[in-house]
């Protein structure tokens, strides 16, 4: 599973600016980090990672928006590919959004993670 495979099918569900790992910086107020993360051993071909999408705005309502219909699109969805890689179940680590505070241009952050169960090509 490579992270911009995984940028693809995210942006393609919900349309937005997304960037691997960090902000660029120049990149604009209202955007979102994707990461992917170690997750549990895997077990054969199926590997467990875990996703956290970043989300950052200017104004909270818009993040938490945002949060929520990635949420919404993503927690409990099973057998869509990522790349080459089938996804068995996509469930979301907590029950809602996140929101992870400020920085210090005042922009809102909200994160939203997943774990995957994933079969790999």
């Amino acid at each position: 599973m490579k992270i911009l495979d995984v940028i693809a099918v995210i942006r393609e569900q919900i349309p937005d600016t997304y960037y691997a790992n960090t902000f660029p910086t120049t990149a604009p107020d209202d955007c979102a980090i994707v990461t992917i993360y170690g997750g549990s051993a895997p077990t054969g071909t199926l590997r467990k990672p875990t996703v956290q999408v970043l989300i950052r705005t200017k104004h909270p309502a818009i993040g938490e928006q945002r949060a929520l219909a990635l949420y919404e699109a993503f927690h409990l969805n099973r057998g869509f590919l990522i790349g080459p890689d089938t996804v068995i179940l996509c469930s979301a680590q907590q029950s809602s959004p996140l929101y992870a505070g400020t920085d210090e241009n005042g922009r809102s952050f909200y994160s939203v993670n997943f774990s995957i169960l994933l079969e790999v090509a």
